[in-house]
């Protein structure tokens, strides 16, 4: 069993405000790929605060959400199963000399394990992408991979090479 990290919280309505700010002035400019629907975001967001299917974990750091990973119960088109999906797991850019990203991580794990579902997580970057893929191969058992074509038809700013590489 993996344990709940300490320093993780489950975000409620209260954090829905600075959430939406920091998926859409970080994470979305860091690796969106695609373009972006505000009014999705704020779906995203509301639908785990609120409790409907979803959960979003809170890594609280001088005063603001230093990192946040957040998750959806969804099905595979072809299965009446259900599982845990992650969509985002983001660590400011301030705070990534630290543990955040495994402690996300395992929170993802832990509430898998509350849940008994199976956890799906990938890595849809095009930036430090091979230092990604060796945190999450030493946390979690790995499945096939992503690949894409034709990213040039993407509008975000990670596939128009727009994403600033120091982030």
């Amino acid at each position: 069993m993996t344990e709940k990290p300490n320093n993780v919280r489950i975000a409620t309505e209260k954090d829905e405000k600075e959430l939406l700010s920091l998926l859409m002035n970080k994470l979305y400019y860091e690796n969106g790929t695609f373009g972006v629907c505000p009014e999705k975001v704020i779906a995203t967001i509301k639908h785990a605060t609120q409790g409907n299917g979803g959960i979003i974990g809170i890594i609280e750091g001088n005063g603001e959400i230093a990192g946040t990973i957040g998750m959806q119960i969804d099905q595979f088109w072809y299965s009446d199963d259900w599982y845990l999906c992650e969509l985002w797991n983001f660590v400011h850019p301030d705070y990534r000399k630290s543990e955040y990203a495994k402690n996300l991580i395992d929170f993802g794990k832990w509430a898998s394990e509350q849940m008994k579902m199976i956890l799906n997580i990938g890595i849809i970057s095009t930036h430090r992408t091979e230092a990604k893929v060796r945190l999450y191969q030493r946390k979690l058992t790995p499945v096939g991979m992503f690949f894409m074509h034709n990213i040039s038809a993407a509008k975000g700013p990670a596939a128009l090479g727009k994403a600033p590489l120091g982030v």
